[in-house]
Parts: structure tokens; sequence; C-alpha cells
């Protein structure tokens, strides 16, 4: 009886470990139109499949770059050759959630609808 418990509670902590995204994956799950809120009326960044990026804010200039994921990090710069931070970056259905690399400071953004 006992090691039927302690197999099922082995099992049972297996099943709740999330094997982090490779960077492949994050890279194909970023890609899209993401926003600090759900109906995006702040304003916008969207992540293009060819590793570019647009920001657009309401009453601001929009802004264009490049985007890298190496190692879980997301990496950037402007079209100006300003570099953007490095976060840490992971991404849980419709919400992405970005932070320093050290994992501190994590912040969400949500997909913005279609």
């Amino acid at each position: 009886m006992l090691r039927f418990a302690l197999t099922a509670l082995s099992l049972a902590g297996l099943a709740g470990i999330a094997l982090a995204a490779t960077d492949a994956e994050l890279k194909q799950q970023i890609i899209g139109v993401w926003g600090q809120d759900a109906n995006c009326a702040a304003g916008a960044l969207t992540f293009i499949a060819d590793g570019t990026f647009k920001i657009d804010r309401t009453g601001a200039e929009s802004r264009t770059g490049t985007w890298d994921i190496v190692d879980g990090i997301l990496s950037g710069a402007d079209s100006d050759g300003g570099k953007q931070p490095d976060v840490k970056v992971r991404i849980d259905g419709d919400t992405l959630y970005v932070g320093a690399p050290d994992g501190s400071g994590e912040e969400s953004m949500s997909r913005c609808p279609d």
C-alpha cells in the first residue's frame, strides 16, 4: 500500500512539472500583436515572423526594429540602432510574460483580438 502511495505521489508531482518552451517554440508563439490590456487600447507591440517588430502607442510615433530569442531571453534593437533591454520571456496561452533575465520584475501582456 505504501509503495502504491509513493508511486502515485511521484506521478502526481511529475504531472505538475511544466517543461520550458524551446527558443524555436517561443519564436513561433510570440508572433502576433500584444498589448498591456486585453483590448490593446493604449497601443500594441507586434512581433513579425521575419524577426522584426513594430510598436504603436496612442499619441506617439510608431517604432520598428528587430528581435530574437536566445536561451529564453528576448533581445531587440530599434531601427535607429538603439538596443532594447534584454528580458526573460515565457508565454502561457494568450499571455506574454517578460521580466529581468534573473526572473525578477515579471510583467504581462495580452494577445490582442484579431
